[in-house]
């Protein structure tokens, strides 16, 4: 038995995220539109570390985080590069996207060049699903 509450409520909210990856993963890969998977870190693309950077970059100054976060810090977070001052819960994730969706371009996350085929990424860094739209430049095919 653990004697750090703080760390076991942590390691289920990586375990929770892990679990909704998973299953969000289930949902793109019915619809067909499953790129790549990537079975470890050592695989990960340059690009995808970029944004893994990023958010650990405004992770260090701080984000503007939901109530629920503040409340309850012990669950999964969401990071959307395209909001990047910005973490939510999965209650206010949501309300988030349909926040930010009247103002979105269809720019690359990294480079910030306009694409209209853009390759949205998603992957799970401990409690932390980050969420991203790629171009072909950034982030080529095969890749």
């Amino acid at each position: 038995m653990s004697t750090d509450p703080k760390g076991d409520q942590l390691a289920a909210a990586a375990r929770d995220a892990a679990a909704l990856q998973a299953d969000f993963y289930d949902f793109i890969k019915a619809s067909g539109r499953v790129r790549q998977t990537l079975a470890s870190p050592a695989e990960t693309p340059p690009a995808i570390q970029a944004l893994i950077g990023q958010f650990n970059e405004r992770n260090q100054v701080g984000m503007l985080a939901c109530a629920h976060l503040h409340a309850s810090p012990a669950q999964p977070v969401f990071w959307l590069a395209y909001a990047p001052d910005r973490v939510s819960c999965l209650r206010c994730l949501p309300r988030l996207m349909d926040e930010l969706a009247p103002n979105l371009e269809d720019l690359c996350d990294l480079c910030g060049q306009p694409d209209d085929d853009l390759t949205g990424i998603w992957g799970t860094l401990d409690r932390v699903t980050i969420r991203g739209f790629l171009c072909e430049r950034c982030h080529p095919t095969g890749l």
